[in-house]
């Protein structure tokens, strides 16, 4: 009988070399005082689409990656989403209550303006930001997220914490108002 165990060892060496390099890179930037625990596991590459990589933060001391290393680009992609689930980490862990969309929000922006700083990351398009910031911002009620996951584009995410940016910084974010998000994407695209 033939078979395989995915990933391979080596394969599951080198992404775990790969998430320790990030989240020592993340340390200098923002400091988590709780300790993180990253679960990595394989997915198949229909899983993983054409960045090899998907995940998220769990909670303030859990997160969660899944990666395909035949994927063309699953080895830069692994480092972002850890640098990215690190912020989103850090903000868990510096509010009490993170049950509301504008919340989840705010924490995906602080994971992504972390990979910001820390590595190259792209430059949003602004094309059809607008449009959706004037569709989405009403989800940023104070609905819980129980009900209802965040899902704001990347790019808009980048944008509006680029703009919280100049008024507060990436360590105020935990202690920022639904209101600040939404003056924020309203002085933005408005």
């Amino acid at each position: 009988m033939n078979y395989s165990i995915k990933p391979e060892k080596h394969e599951l060496e080198q992404a775990r070399q790969l998430v320790e390099t990030a989240i020592d890179s993340c340390k200098y930037t923002l400091d988590k005082k709780e300790p993180l625990k990253i679960h990595l596991g394989h997915a198949e590459k229909q899983q993983v689409g054409e960045f090899g990589v998907f995940g998220k933060a769990r909670d303030s001391k859990n997160g969660q990656i899944f990666f395909n290393s035949s994927s063309d680009n699953w080895k830069q992609n692994i480092n972002d989403l850890a640098i990215d689930i690190y912020g989103q980490t850090w903000f868990y862990e510096n509010i009490e209550n993170h049950m509301f969309i504008w919340q989840q929000f705010l924490a995906n922006t602080t994971g992504l303006l972390l990979l910001d700083q820390i590595s190259d990351g792209r430059e949003p398009d602004y094309k059809g930001l607008k449009e959706e910031w004037n569709e989405k911002k009403q989800d940023l009620s104070e609905q819980l997220s129980l009900e209802q996951q965040e899902n704001f584009s990347w790019q808009l995410k980048v944008i509006l914490g680029r703009k919280l940016l100049d008024n507060y910084d990436l360590t105020d974010f935990p202690n920022l108002k639904r209101s600040d998000v939404i003056d924020a994407g309203d002085k933005t695209f408005l």
